[in-house]
């Protein structure tokens, strides 16, 4: 349990926030769909009189090295508590104030652990905690030093309960085990001892394996000693569900990747499927089938056995696992989610497309930070392209990139973002500053945001959007809205400079019954009093054409400019610059797509 978790509590109860101007229209600039909106809603409740009197004590005083600052922070919380008694996140960080500071009197510590959770169930104050397993992990812990073991352990089980993701439990702040005894931090040294103690409950082997699983992240080799604790702990009691729960877990794990073993799984020349890895995911269904034995309800393990049978490719079971999920879970959506995954492996792109959209619909109830939001519309773009809903696909990229904005512009320098959206060229930094700050990154209070903005050092985020822009700039190309296309080609190049030599030039824009039509998107001409120009390339009978067309967007004719044929080992065949005149458009041609993509778009 670290002192910057509970320190968060301070950020939620709206110490850090401040108000700047809301407007997010630039006049004057066609804007990028992801960049218009409303400004981000902002969850900044009224503090009180006794909030605003002393929370600036608290925030300041919050130093686990400084026990003399801590004490300030304890004395601050006693009277701010003293006055809001339902100020849970308070009682939590007076017990850890205490902790850190070596109170020797135990007891005061627990009942503030015991009150932060008694209110914790009944405030309807904002909380750093969305569940109160942390302050049980925390409670146990201060019982294990005040010599009270058994109900330690079922302070622990209360835990777990709560929260089944052992990722970090126990809340370290390590990259390795601690083997010695610490004063508001759980050791190895605290769950050996636990081990000793009661060597025939299943829980405490449960427990360490669980504290091991956080480091198996860090370094592969915890992986042998944290399976080694699981699988004592399921011997014990074979009948729990929670040993080979957390056993399917552990081999499921991406932690796992870090190994050298593992390490053939990943990169270009990935074997498929990949032996090694093929096998933990056996193992893991195996485990989990298990844990279904003992609890068929147990919906961690209904989800963990889904994927494990997904990276399987074996769809058909995974489907069937996310069904008993959702009857279980029915707003769960991530489970939505990968079920739409499953359909679409499957070929179901509707019920795919149907998936999403749920998944997308309960994400919107609670989530604050996009992620989930735009891996949900990603897969549904990418079923809507399946079936060849372009409108909607593009509408969905477009999604997915807003989404995805707040923590890529909060991470990034105005610069690099000036570099992927030169729309934005003439406008002032002031004017763009308050417009990103409203619609994006108004939890940060505004001067330290233009500070991570201007600072020209940050290595910056706007990568994580290449992908994307390149999506989208296909499926645009395909609508015939080149300029859009080309817009978002070269976002892509600029949010990923790395991509400047290896990216294809050639996109297809067209399909026919002789094969696929590509345009060049580098030398796309828009239209200069009113000519535009363009290169495409076929394919047929192993030769290349290659052809340069100039269009009159005021007259609607078209022109050949240039044919050049390769060979499969690109040797020229033959080539003309003779002009084969203007003449009319072709309705339903492929000049009238040129035509449109060139002069139509916008």
């Amino acid at each position: 349990m670290r002192l910057s978790l509970l320190a968060s509590a301070l950020v939620v109860a709206g110490v850090t926030l401040c108000s700047q101007s809301s407007e997010t229209v630039i006049k004057g600039v066609d804007e990028p769909l992801e960049l218009i909106g409303p400004p981000k809603p902002v969850n900044s409740p009224q503090l009180s009189d006794a909030e605003k009197e002393l929370l600036p004590t608290v925030t300041q005083s919050l130093d686990p090295t400084n026990p003399t600052k801590l004490k300030v922070a304890r004395d601050a919380l006693t009277s701010l508590i003293q006055r809001e008694p339902d100020y849970s996140d308070g009682y939590a960080m007076r017990a850890i104030a205490r902790c850190y500071i070596g109170e020797t009197d135990l007891k005061p510590i627990l009942d503030d652990v015991e009150l932060a959770i008694s209110v914790h169930s009944t405030s309807t104050r904002p909380s750093a905690y969305k569940t109160a397993a942390d302050l049980y992990v925390l409670w146990a812990k201060i019982e294990v030093d005040a010599g009270q073991h058994q109900s330690a352990l079922a302070h622990l089980d209360e835990a777990l309960k709560q929260d089944y993701d052992p990722s970090n439990f126990f809340g370290s702040g390590t990259v390795e085990p601690v083997a010695s005894t610490a004063r508001c931090e759980w050791t190895k040294l605290d769950l050996d001892d636990l081990v000793r103690r009661f060597p025939t409950d299943f829980r405490v082997n449960l427990y360490r394996g669980l504290y091991l699983m956080y480091f198996e992240r860090l370094k592969p080799e915890y992986y042998a000693a944290a399976l080694q604790d699981l699988t004592a702990s399921q011997r014990l009691n074979p009948k729990s569900p929670l040993p080979p729960l957390f056993i399917g877990q552990l081999m499921t794990r991406e932690g796992g990747l870090l190994s050298k073993e593992l390490g053939q799984c990943l990169g270009p020349e990935t074997p498929v499927p990949c032996g090694v890895l093929d096998d933990r995911n056996r193992r893991a269904v195996a485990s989990l089938s298990t844990a279904l034995v003992n609890d068929p309800r147990c919906a961690q393990a209904l989800a963990l056995r889904a994927n494990a049978y997904y990276e399987l490719k074996d769809f058909r079971h995974a489907l069937s696992d996310f069904d008993r999920l959702l009857e279980i879970e029915p707003d769960n959506r991530s489970a939505y989610n990968d079920r739409g995954l499953a359909r679409a492996a499957l070929g179901n792109y509707g019920g795919a497309v149907s998936d999403y959209t749920s998944a997308l619909e309960h994400s919107k109830l609670d989530d604050t930070n996009g992620i989930y939001i735009s891996n949900s519309y990603d897969n549904r773009a990418d079923a809507y392209l399946k079936i060849g809903d372009r409108p909607d696909a593009v509408a969905d990229i477009t999604s997915s990139v807003k989404a995805s904005m707040a923590p890529v512009v909060c991470a990034t320098s105005l610069k690099e973002f000036r570099t992927v959206y030169p729309e934005y060229d003439r406008t002032p930094d002031e004017a763009l500053l308050h417009k990103l700050y409203a619609m994006f990154c108004s939890q940060y209070p505004y001067d330290m945001f233009v500070g991570m903005l201007q600072d020209g050092n940050r290595l910056g985020a706007m990568w994580i959007l290449a992908d994307r822009f390149d999506l989208r700039g296909d499926a645009y190309l395909r609508l015939l809205d080149f300029k859009r296309a080309v817009a978002d080609y070269a976002r892509e190049v600029s949010a990923f400079p790395a991509r400047r030599d290896t990216f294809d030039r050639w996109r297809v824009f067209a399909v026919t019954a002789s094969g696929d039509l590509l345009v060049d998107v580098k030398t796309v001409e828009f239209p200069k009093d009113g000519i535009g120009s363009v290169w495409t390339k076929s394919h047929a009978a192993n030769v290349d054409t290659v052809q340069a067309f100039q269009l009159d967007c005021r007259s609607r004719r078209i022109n050949l400019t240039s044919t050049v044929r390769y060979d499969s080992t690109g040797a020229v065949l033959g080539s003309t610059d003779v002009p084969g005149g203007w003449a009319a458009i072709v309705p339903d041609s492929i000049g009238e797509q040129l035509y449109t993509g060139v002069c139509a778009s916008r």
